[in-house]
């Protein structure tokens, strides 16, 4: 998952549009992707709609939207034409700040991108007499996802993002998770056996979800002959959890240990959105206190989740209070090329910082 932040500031775009019916106003979100404005020029340039664009295309991938467009009035405008739009923006639902020095709106959508589709289009909402107004300013959030569960995990907002039938799903999964009932058992065709505990289940669920299982069921492995599958490297309760996940898409409780084991499961079955599920959790969790556990299940499980702890370590730790940590000196020992990468790491975000000069453009309300 991806999350930018947006602050956009279109006065300098503004000021070098020229005389055409069209202009695009570009912000490089990163290398991958970019954020589009697309204006009408025909009188006083008014924003028609936004595009979501991307250089490669080779994955499906789901944009949650959350933008704020801020609009400031115009120069030389008369009060009393100023309360009568304020009176036209009430009866549309366009908020205005207190100060009543501009007005705005609020877009939160959904999209979804398939492979070889390159960009998302977010059509913009018209509202009377906007001419006296101009956009100069965008804000909110970019969330980018491989899929639907790393953000929805229990599926509460599907309804208001996509436009799913809520209850329709939250059945089916429902139903799906009564599989796993003991009372279900009769219908199981296999059995996962973890220590003494033995979990009935399905083979044709387990093979659709996990394409380690479909390889274990395609081919006359010794699991697809006796219809058992020995798992010794796991808990009960971590599978339970990964067969919760597998059956319905939801997952509950999690804890930073769980998700730590639910990682380990999730790479091993190659459960990608179980996968996307537990990094988030973790990132959202990261401490001082955790943040070299979390960088040790990276190292082994997920790339994404390594990278972001070694960011959190250069960017939020006091290293000098990190490297007196029984954890520090354990990974000193245990893995010393990881503590060295973020040793390195830590020697690039310094030496980035002094260098680097961010530039941040500053807006004003144009005078009333």
């Amino acid at each position: 998952m991806v999350l930018f932040p947006i602050l956009w500031s279109l006065e300098d775009d503004l000021n070098n549009f020229k005389d055409k019916k069209k202009e695009i106003c570009n912000l490089t979100l990163d290398s991958e992707w970019s954020l589009e404005c697309v204006w009408k020029t025909n009188t006083i340039p008014t924003p028609d709609y936004m595009v979501i664009r991307r250089m490669s295309t080779t994955e499906e991938v789901f944009i949650a939207v959350n933008l704020q467009f801020h609009y400031g009035f115009l120069p030389h405008i008369s009060p009393e034409i100023m309360m009568d739009y304020f009176d036209i923006c009430q009866r549309n639902g366009v908020k205005q700040t207190e100060n009543e020095e501009s007005c705005g709106f609020q877009i939160k959508s959904m999209h979804f991108l398939q492979m070889r589709e390159p960009t998302a289009e977010i059509k913009l909402r018209s509202v009377n007499n906007v001419y006296l107004t101009k956009l100069h300013l965008i804000t909110g959030t970019i969330n980018i996802s491989e899929n639907l569960s790393s953000s929805l995990i229990n599926f509460e907002n599907v309804e208001k993002m996509m436009g799913f039938q809520k209850d329709s799903l939250m059945e089916l999964s429902k139903d799906f998770l009564h599989l796993l009932d003991q009372g279900a058992s009769s219908f199981a065709d296999m059995n996962l056996k973890c220590g003494f505990v033995t979990v009935p289940a399905h083979k044709s669920i387990l093979a659709a979800r996990s394409p380690v299982f479909a390889a274990m069921f395609e081919t006359e492995m010794i699991e697809n002959l006796t219809n058992v599958v020995d798992i010794t490297d796991m808990d009960v309760c971590a599978l339970r959890n990964m067969l919760t996940f597998m059956y319905s898409g939801r997952i509950e409780n999690l804890t930073i240990a769980s998700a730590g084991d639910l990682l380990f499961a999730a790479d091993k079955y190659q459960l990608q959105g179980l996968k996307s599920i537990c990094r988030d959790f973790l990132k959202s969790k990261l401490s001082l206190q955790n943040v070299l556990m979390i960088l040790a299940a990276g190292d082994l499980y997920d790339p994404v989740l390594k990278a972001i702890a070694t960011g959190y370590i250069c960017n939020e730790c006091d290293f000098s209070a990190l490297e007196e940590t029984e954890e520090w000196i354990s990974l000193l020992k245990e893995k010393p090329s990881v503590a060295a990468e973020v040793l390195v790491q830590i020697v690039k975000s310094k030496d980035k910082k002094r260098k680097t000069v961010k530039k941040r453009k500053i807006f004003r309300y144009p005078p009333i």
